[in-house]
């Protein structure tokens, strides 16, 4: 369902068009459409009879036409010489006058059109492509509360990390997930290809980091998720990186891929919608609906520390060594609990994840004092 808004240019025209004809009214109203009415009341001698005769006669007619009105006269049996009272009066209707009312008004509805456009800026309105969702759902967040919010920081992040995450963002932004529906994160946003404008970046891809397209989204998908587990909403389908992400903790990130998506679930009553914003440094994702009245909290909880290995490479050239240090692996599990004002309700295990650990790195190099 589209929302489209009328064009100042066809509201003109449409006021310009009825402010002519009626203007064209106006003229054919003054010069000669209506008629005026002669009253003749004579009166004759000897008698107490009164005659009344009705000319139509134009406006415009001038001195020439006067032999014809008495010649009339004279034919409706009315003795003109012997006339003790002519009145002669026009009676111009009113046709004409409402006519120019109209037109003032009409010219008076293109001044205020002008200023009510230039005004709120709704010039652009027409041009702009408003479907339901980032319109009509607009209007209606505002009678809906905001159920939950997650926040990750991504103010370290490259130009091209930006780039990618402001763009899934805003394919999220204002969606709605009805009653019992399904979301998946992939049909939503869409496939991360240069052709959709999506950018190079880093991605984690089988236990490194590597350069792909659409490096980034991971970081919304995992927002999404944390904001859906504290509206209290079911996952049907989430998926752990094989390492750790640096914007949330363990257990808490959801990656997503060609093959891989996150799968939502609105088991509400209502409907509920989802809303993005964003800055230089953090974004932010909410949940909007009716509340089921209770309060979430999510912890994570490590099970297992795995610590890294030393990985020392040896090089046949001159030069300096250099280190790159690691990082330990985990086995991590996500804990929630349900609460009811103060009261504990439930508290339960959603899921555990293993993280790879990254081994350390030591390039060994000749001396240049040994060769």
């Amino acid at each position: 369902m589209r929302v489209y808004f009328f064009p100042k240019w066809l509201i003109q025209a449409v006021l310009i068009g009825l402010c002519a004809l009626l203007a064209a009214g106006v003229l054919w109203s003054f010069l000669g459409g209506d008629d005026a009415a002669v009253m003749a009341n004579p009166v004759y001698q000897g008698t107490n009879t009164e005659k009344k005769v009705a000319l139509a006669i134009n406006v415009d007619w001038g001195e020439d036409v006067l032999p014809e009105m008495l010649d009339t006269l004279d034919k409706a049996q009315v003795h003109t010489s012997n006339m003790k009272n002519v009145a002669i009066k026009f009676n111009i209707k009113f046709t004409g006058i409402i006519m120019l009312l109209c037109s003032i008004i009409s010219v008076f509805s293109i001044i205020m059109v002008n200023f009510s456009y230039n005004k709120l800026g709704a010039d652009n309105l027409h041009k702009q492509d408003i479907t339901a969702y980032n319109d009509i759902m607009q209007i209606n967040n505002q009678e809906k509360n905001v159920i939950s919010s997650f926040i990750t920081d991504y103010s370290k992040s490259p130009e091209e990390r930006k780039f990618n995450i402001k763009l899934a963002l805003k394919s999220l932004n204002n969606v709605v997930v009805k009653s019992g529906q399904e979301f998946s994160f992939n049909k939503v946003v869409g496939k991360r290809t240069e052709e959709r404008g999506y950018k190079k970046a880093l991605v984690i891809f089988k236990g490194r980091y590597e350069e792909g397209v659409g490096g980034g989204v991971c970081q919304v998908s995992s927002t999404l998720y944390n904001a859906w587990l504290l509206a209290g909403l079911d996952v049907i389908q989430v998926k752990a990186h094989t390492l750790p992400a640096s914007y949330v903790d363990l257990s808490r990130d959801a990656t997503v891929s060609e093959y891989i998506d996150l799968v939502l679930r609105n088991p509400l009553d209502s409907d509920i919608t989802i809303k993005t914003e964003f800055n230089e440094n953090e974004i932010t994702i909410k949940i909007l609906g009716k509340s089921k009245g209770y309060n979430y909290l999510l912890k994570t909880e490590i099970l297992e520390t795995i610590p890294y290995e030393e990985d020392i490479i040896m090089l046949d050239e001159v030069g300096n060594d250099e280190y790159f240090k690691g990082k330990d692996g985990y086995v991590s599990r996500l804990i929630i609990t349900i609460l009811k004002g103060d009261r504990t309700i439930a508290k339960k295990e959603l899921r555990r994840d293993y993280y790879k650990p990254q081994n350390s790195v030591k390039i060994l190099r000749k001396s240049a004092l040994k060769v």
